[in-house]
Protein backbone atom coordinates (compact mmCIF):
# COMPACT_ATOMS: atom_id res chain seq x y z
CA UNK A 1 0.00 0.00 0.00
CA UNK A 2 1.31 3.22 -0.85
CA UNK A 3 1.27 6.13 1.97
CA UNK A 4 -0.69 8.36 1.43
CA UNK A 5 0.62 12.02 -0.32
CA UNK A 6 1.71 14.37 2.23
CA UNK A 7 1.16 18.07 2.73
CA UNK A 8 3.83 20.55 1.60
CA UNK A 9 4.17 22.71 4.72
CA UNK A 10 3.87 25.92 2.47
CA UNK A 11 0.70 24.65 0.14
CA UNK A 12 -1.94 27.13 0.97
CA UNK A 13 -4.96 25.36 2.57
CA UNK A 14 -8.09 25.87 0.91
CA UNK A 15 -11.16 26.43 2.89
CA UNK A 16 -14.96 27.47 2.31
CA UNK A 17 -15.97 31.22 2.85
CA UNK A 18 -18.22 31.39 5.89
CA UNK A 19 -21.88 31.86 4.63
CA UNK A 20 -22.15 35.10 6.81
CA UNK A 21 -19.95 37.05 5.54
CA UNK A 22 -21.88 38.12 2.14
CA UNK A 23 -24.95 38.58 4.23
CA UNK A 24 -22.90 41.06 6.29
CA UNK A 25 -21.88 42.71 3.40
CA UNK A 26 -25.32 43.30 2.50
CA UNK A 27 -26.43 44.29 5.56
CA UNK A 28 -23.54 47.01 6.02
CA UNK A 29 -24.56 48.51 2.24
CA UNK A 30 -27.99 48.83 3.33
CA UNK A 31 -26.43 50.93 6.44
CA UNK A 32 -24.30 52.92 4.39
CA UNK A 33 -27.11 53.60 1.86
CA UNK A 34 -29.77 54.23 4.87
CA UNK A 35 -26.57 56.94 6.34
CA UNK A 36 -26.03 59.10 2.80
CA UNK A 37 -30.22 59.45 2.35
CA UNK A 38 -29.91 60.47 5.47
CA UNK A 39 -26.87 63.46 5.56
CA UNK A 40 -28.34 63.83 2.35
CA UNK A 41 -31.82 64.73 3.72
CA UNK A 42 -30.49 67.25 6.04
CA UNK A 43 -28.28 69.27 3.90
CA UNK A 44 -31.07 69.59 1.69
CA UNK A 45 -33.16 70.49 5.01
CA UNK A 46 -30.49 73.23 5.77
CA UNK A 47 -29.84 74.65 2.02
CA UNK A 48 -33.18 75.38 1.65
CA UNK A 49 -34.01 76.91 5.67
CA UNK A 50 -30.57 79.13 4.12
CA UNK A 51 -32.34 79.68 0.65
CA UNK A 52 -35.77 80.89 2.56
CA UNK A 53 -33.66 83.07 4.79
CA UNK A 54 -31.38 84.45 2.19
CA UNK A 55 -34.61 85.28 -0.13
CA UNK A 56 -36.30 86.87 3.25
CA UNK A 57 -33.19 89.04 4.23
CA UNK A 58 -32.89 90.27 0.81
CA UNK A 59 -36.31 91.42 0.57
CA UNK A 60 -35.86 93.51 3.71
CA UNK A 61 -32.82 95.45 2.03
CA UNK A 62 -34.83 96.71 -0.69
CA UNK A 63 -33.53 99.99 -2.18
CA UNK A 64 -35.14 102.84 -1.32
CA UNK A 65 -36.30 104.82 -4.70
CA UNK A 66 -34.59 107.93 -5.73
CA UNK A 67 -36.62 111.24 -5.10
CA UNK A 68 -38.93 112.04 -8.08
CA UNK A 69 -39.06 115.29 -9.28
CA UNK A 70 -42.64 115.51 -7.86
CA UNK A 71 -41.78 114.88 -4.60
CA UNK A 72 -39.14 117.80 -3.87
CA UNK A 73 -39.41 121.42 -2.96
CA UNK A 74 -36.56 123.23 -3.61
CA UNK A 75 -35.52 126.44 -2.60
CA UNK A 76 -32.37 128.59 -1.68
CA UNK A 77 -31.77 130.30 2.03
CA UNK A 78 -29.50 133.31 2.33
CA UNK A 79 -25.83 134.43 2.29
CA UNK A 80 -24.15 132.65 5.11
CA UNK A 81 -20.86 134.17 4.56
CA UNK A 82 -18.92 137.00 4.50
CA UNK A 83 -15.90 139.06 3.41
CA UNK A 84 -16.89 139.24 -0.37
CA UNK A 85 -17.08 134.77 0.24
CA UNK A 86 -20.64 133.90 -0.88
CA UNK A 87 -22.41 130.65 0.62
CA UNK A 88 -25.96 129.95 -0.09
CA UNK A 89 -27.95 126.47 1.34
CA UNK A 90 -29.58 124.78 -1.07
CA UNK A 91 -32.50 123.00 0.23
CA UNK A 92 -34.75 119.94 -0.79
CA UNK A 93 -37.88 119.15 1.50
CA UNK A 94 -39.37 116.01 0.45
CA UNK A 95 -43.49 117.32 0.24
CA UNK A 96 -44.71 113.47 -0.81
CA UNK A 97 -45.99 111.38 1.42
CA UNK A 98 -43.48 108.73 1.32
CA UNK A 99 -39.71 107.64 1.67
CA UNK A 100 -37.57 108.46 -0.54
CA UNK A 101 -33.77 108.94 -1.21
CA UNK A 102 -31.10 111.64 -2.46
CA UNK A 103 -27.54 110.89 -3.18
CA UNK A 104 -24.77 112.98 -4.78
CA UNK A 105 -24.48 116.18 -6.16
CA UNK A 106 -27.18 118.81 -7.96
CA UNK A 107 -26.72 120.62 -11.16
CA UNK A 108 -26.90 124.05 -10.88
CA UNK A 109 -26.76 126.29 -13.79
CA UNK A 110 -26.56 130.31 -13.26
CA UNK A 111 -29.02 132.43 -15.89
CA UNK A 112 -28.80 136.44 -16.40
CA UNK A 113 -31.64 138.45 -16.36
CA UNK A 114 -31.98 136.85 -20.21
CA UNK A 115 -32.27 133.63 -19.30
CA UNK A 116 -29.29 132.53 -20.31
CA UNK A 117 -26.68 130.35 -18.88
CA UNK A 118 -23.61 132.69 -17.40
CA UNK A 119 -20.82 131.63 -14.96
CA UNK A 120 -19.54 128.58 -14.13
CA UNK A 121 -20.69 126.03 -11.61
CA UNK A 122 -18.50 123.37 -10.90
CA UNK A 123 -18.32 119.71 -7.98
CA UNK A 124 -16.70 120.22 -5.14
CA UNK A 125 -14.23 117.76 -4.31
CA UNK A 126 -16.04 115.10 -1.97
CA UNK A 127 -12.57 115.31 0.36
CA UNK A 128 -12.65 119.25 0.33
CA UNK A 129 -12.17 120.81 3.20
CA UNK A 130 -15.41 122.39 3.64
CA UNK A 131 -17.44 119.50 2.00
CA UNK A 132 -18.72 116.12 3.71
CA UNK A 133 -18.34 112.64 1.89
CA UNK A 134 -21.19 111.72 -0.53
CA UNK A 135 -23.89 109.94 1.51
CA UNK A 136 -26.98 108.38 0.48
CA UNK A 137 -29.49 110.20 2.09
CA UNK A 138 -32.69 109.00 3.12
CA UNK A 139 -35.91 111.71 3.02
CA UNK A 140 -38.83 110.92 5.22
CA UNK A 141 -42.18 113.23 4.36
CA UNK A 142 -41.08 117.06 4.99
CA UNK A 143 -37.79 116.26 6.20
CA UNK A 144 -35.00 118.23 4.63
CA UNK A 145 -31.40 117.47 2.77
CA UNK A 146 -29.47 120.49 1.65
CA UNK A 147 -26.18 121.64 -0.54
CA UNK A 148 -24.25 124.77 0.14
CA UNK A 149 -23.33 126.51 -2.59
CA UNK A 150 -19.81 128.75 -2.75
CA UNK A 151 -18.31 130.76 -5.05
CA UNK A 152 -16.65 134.64 -4.27
CA UNK A 153 -18.53 137.93 -4.75
CA UNK A 154 -15.62 140.92 -5.35
CA UNK A 155 -13.58 141.30 -8.14
CA UNK A 156 -10.34 139.84 -7.85
CA UNK A 157 -6.78 139.85 -10.03
CA UNK A 158 -8.98 141.07 -12.96
CA UNK A 159 -11.56 138.28 -12.72
CA UNK A 160 -14.65 139.13 -14.77
CA UNK A 161 -18.04 138.87 -12.56
CA UNK A 162 -21.59 138.61 -14.05
CA UNK A 163 -25.11 138.24 -12.30
CA UNK A 164 -27.06 135.79 -11.83
CA UNK A 165 -30.80 136.19 -11.75
CA UNK A 166 -31.65 133.37 -10.77
CA UNK A 167 -30.76 129.08 -10.95
CA UNK A 168 -31.60 126.51 -12.42
CA UNK A 169 -31.22 123.48 -9.90
CA UNK A 170 -31.82 119.50 -10.82
CA UNK A 171 -31.92 117.60 -7.61
CA UNK A 172 -29.44 114.44 -7.75
CA UNK A 173 -30.76 111.40 -10.16
CA UNK A 174 -33.64 112.99 -11.32
CA UNK A 175 -33.89 114.39 -14.79
CA UNK A 176 -36.24 117.87 -14.06
CA UNK A 177 -35.02 121.16 -13.49
CA UNK A 178 -36.35 123.64 -11.13
CA UNK A 179 -36.15 127.52 -11.69
CA UNK A 180 -35.03 129.05 -8.26
CA UNK A 181 -35.16 132.58 -7.78
CA UNK A 182 -32.37 134.74 -6.40
CA UNK A 183 -33.36 136.65 -3.85
CA UNK A 184 -31.41 137.25 -0.97
CA UNK A 185 -30.34 140.22 1.94
CA UNK A 186 -26.44 141.94 1.33
CA UNK A 187 -25.54 142.24 4.89
CA UNK A 188 -28.55 145.12 6.77
CA UNK A 189 -29.37 146.03 3.52
CA UNK A 190 -32.60 145.49 1.37
CA UNK A 191 -33.25 142.53 -0.28
CA UNK A 192 -32.15 142.50 -4.11
CA UNK A 193 -32.49 140.08 -7.03
CA UNK A 194 -29.36 138.90 -8.29
CA UNK A 195 -26.10 137.64 -7.02
CA UNK A 196 -23.03 138.97 -8.62
CA UNK A 197 -20.62 136.35 -9.02
CA UNK A 198 -16.57 136.63 -9.34
CA UNK A 199 -15.71 132.94 -9.76
CA UNK A 200 -16.54 129.46 -10.20
CA UNK A 201 -19.46 128.33 -7.93
CA UNK A 202 -18.96 125.41 -6.06
CA UNK A 203 -21.68 122.96 -5.82
CA UNK A 204 -21.56 120.29 -2.35
CA UNK A 205 -23.05 116.88 -2.64
CA UNK A 206 -26.53 116.74 -0.62
CA UNK A 207 -26.69 115.99 2.97
CA UNK A 208 -29.13 115.21 5.24
CA UNK A 209 -30.53 118.52 7.30
CA UNK A 210 -29.10 121.80 6.91
CA UNK A 211 -25.37 121.79 5.60
CA UNK A 212 -23.52 124.30 7.77
CA UNK A 213 -20.69 126.31 5.81
CA UNK A 214 -17.81 125.42 9.25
Amino acid sequence: MSAPPSRRSGAPSQRAAPEWNNGSVRRSRSWIVVAVLVIASGIGIEVGLQSDSSAASARGRVALPNCAPGQLSISLGQNIAGAGHRAFVLFFVNISSSVCRLEGYPIVVGLNSRGRRVGITRHTPANGVLTAPVHSVRLRPDQTGSSLLQTIGVQLNGRTCVTYESLLVRAPNTRRFFRVPLKWTPGQGPATNGLGVCGTVFVDPVVAGVKRLF
